[in-house]
Protein backbone atom coordinates (compact mmCIF):
# COMPACT_ATOMS: atom_id res chain seq x y z
CA UNK A 1 0.00 0.00 0.00
CA UNK A 2 1.14 3.45 -0.30
CA UNK A 3 0.96 6.33 1.63
CA UNK A 4 1.39 10.18 0.65
CA UNK A 5 3.12 11.98 3.70
CA UNK A 6 2.45 14.98 2.44
CA UNK A 7 2.60 17.32 -1.04
CA UNK A 8 3.74 20.19 -1.04
CA UNK A 9 3.98 23.04 -3.75
CA UNK A 10 7.27 22.68 -6.30
CA UNK A 11 8.41 26.03 -4.85
CA UNK A 12 8.22 24.10 -1.33
CA UNK A 13 11.31 21.69 -3.24
CA UNK A 14 14.35 22.84 -0.36
CA UNK A 15 11.45 22.08 2.42
CA UNK A 16 10.36 18.62 0.97
CA UNK A 17 14.84 17.69 1.12
CA UNK A 18 14.64 19.19 4.84
CA UNK A 19 11.60 17.24 5.62
CA UNK A 20 13.24 13.71 3.71
CA UNK A 21 16.39 14.48 5.54
CA UNK A 22 15.48 15.12 9.26
CA UNK A 23 14.71 11.62 8.82
CA UNK A 24 10.76 11.92 10.18
CA UNK A 25 9.27 10.94 7.28
CA UNK A 26 7.46 7.57 6.90
CA UNK A 27 5.49 7.81 3.54
CA UNK A 28 5.77 9.48 -0.17
CA UNK A 29 6.64 13.62 -0.49
CA UNK A 30 5.12 14.76 -3.54
CA UNK A 31 5.54 17.95 -5.55
CA UNK A 32 3.10 19.17 -7.25
CA UNK A 33 3.42 22.01 -9.78
CA UNK A 34 2.61 24.96 -9.68
CA UNK A 35 0.77 25.31 -6.29
CA UNK A 36 -1.89 22.99 -7.44
CA UNK A 37 -3.10 19.81 -5.62
CA UNK A 38 -4.49 16.53 -7.07
CA UNK A 39 -8.23 15.97 -7.57
CA UNK A 40 -9.18 14.70 -4.87
CA UNK A 41 -6.51 15.74 -2.27
CA UNK A 42 -7.22 16.62 0.96
CA UNK A 43 -5.29 19.35 2.88
CA UNK A 44 -2.59 16.94 4.03
CA UNK A 45 -2.34 15.50 0.61
CA UNK A 46 -3.61 11.69 1.02
CA UNK A 47 -6.83 12.05 -0.86
CA UNK A 48 -8.08 10.29 -3.66
CA UNK A 49 -6.33 12.03 -6.15
CA UNK A 50 -3.36 10.02 -5.42
CA UNK A 51 -2.91 6.81 -6.58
Amino acid sequence: MRHIERALPLTEAAAAHRLIESGRVKGKIVLVPCGREPAGADSKGTGPGFP
